[in-house]
């Protein structure tokens, strides 16, 4: 009797632990389920910006390029001159970009990065590119040397004068790049903050910012100086995230644990495994939302946003498509160019997908903005689109300028 008890409970508990779990699909909260009748374009506002986000793109096969980077870059293509794409870390896995000397590595790590850099050229792309940097991009030895040897590198390769690498590489000042009148990113390094900088001796030599402090101080003043504007802040490690980042986990991860180092170790240790997963969820390393550095930077620019505006955080970090509104705030994740992770909807998500593809936002020319999420086809040729909402109303400056009309 008490053998079939524990095993009901033993049951009970694994059912109620596999609702919760993350997975692989789509994931819409029930609100959201019918979003393809619901959430539809304006067809009578003029659309006058369109930014394209890709994320978590540094690894494609020797000579080849994933599938969620080729269609993106066609996507580029179709693109007027009233059109961004952003590039939001992890530019090269797994460690940033060797020196000239590391052979192989460094003619792997060209070409990983060779791909991005193709769709966002002139000849492919008439608008306007940003790139920011993603913790495996400062992941060698001398990181700050890393990124910018990656940052010299993507502007010869591009064949500009000028870096389109924001912040200046190395640096953790906080750098607006406006993209169209009423629309600006304001770019963070987020890795820059997240670094043990007991450790990076020479962190901060010639960069404007040089503390944690001077940082809020800084990106305060920018959501300050564009008041009234559409602002985007674009950082590699997302505010918000219902994937392992954030602590989410696959039911088959709490029984066999091995297969987050290796996908071929079915060896069972559930209790091992329930234990690893929220001791992680609970502590984390440092690329995880739990991190006391990672809270500080997400907690300290969130303060700053609530005392100020509704602001549209756009990350990568996280291999997922990830929707969330939490309070006044907006949060994007489009991390999922080559590599994908379980999610879950829900905790201020209203949609989340391991799905291999990218983000879009729209802005129209009442200022009102809206987010389409694509997932790319297993050969790059084509994408569909898996999700569509509205994520800001018209800006009151520019509806009061359109009722004066």
């Amino acid at each position: 009797m008490r053998l079939n008890l524990l095993s009901l409970s033993f049951f009970a508990v694994s059912i109620l632990l596999f609702a919760a779990c993350a997975n692989y699909k789509n994931n819409y909260i029930p609100s959201e389920r019918d979003w393809a009748t619901k959430n539809v374009l304006p067809d009578s506002l003029k659309l006058t910006h369109t930014v394209y986000l890709l994320g978590d793109a540094g690894e494609s096969p020797d000579g080849g390029i994933m599938p969620a980077i080729k269609f993106f870059n066609k996507e580029l293509s179709k693109a007027d001159e009233n059109s961004s794409a952003i590039i939001l870390g992890d530019n090269i896995y797994f460690s940033g970009l060797p020196k000239k000397n590391a052979g192989y590595l460094r003619e792997e790590a060209e070409h990983d990065l060779a791909v991005q850099l193709d769709g966002l050229k002139s000849d492919n792309f008439k608008g306007k590119p940003v790139i920011i940097m993603g913790n495996h991009d400062w992941g060698q030895d001398d990181p700050i040397k890393g990124v910018e040897r990656q940052d010299k590198f993507i502007s010869k390769y591009m064949g500009i004068d000028s870096s389109i690498v924001y912040p200046k590489a190395g640096c953790g000042d906080p750098t607006a790049v406006e993209l169209s009148d009423n629309v600006v990113v304001i770019c963070v390094d987020s890795k820059w903050w997240i670094k043990d900088w007991d450790k990076l001796p020479d962190i901060n030599d010639g960069c404007e910012v040089n503390s944690r402090e001077a940082f809020m101080a800084y990106f305060e003043d920018a959501v300050t100086d564009y008041k009234g504007w559409n602002i985007l802040v674009a950082m590699h490690h997302p505010p918000h995230t219902n994937g392992p980042h954030g602590g989410e986990y696959t039911f088959l991860s709490h029984f066999f644990p091995l297969r987050n180092v290796n996908k071929n170790l079915w060896i069972p240790l559930p209790i091992i495994g329930t234990v690893a997963n929220s001791a992680r969820a609970s502590v984390g390393t440092d690329t995880d939302e739990t991190h006391p550095r990672y809270k500080s930077l997400v907690n300290g620019m969130i303060s700053i946003a609530e005392r100020h505006d509704s602001l549209i955080f756009v990350s990568g970090h996280e291999h997922a498509l990830e929707y969330f509104e939490i309070d006044n705030q907006k949060y994007i994740v489009s991390g999922s160019a080559c590599k994908t992770s379980p999610t879950r909807a829900g905790n201020g998500a209203l949609f989340t997908t391991a799905a291999m593809g990218h983000v879009v936002l729209k802005i129209y020319e009442d200022g009102s903005v809206w987010t389409e999420f694509f997932a790319a086809s297993a050969d790059g040729e084509t994408g569909t689109l898996i999700y569509r909402a509205k994520v800001k109303g018209g800006l009151p400056a520019v509806e009061e300028e359109n009722e004066d009309l």
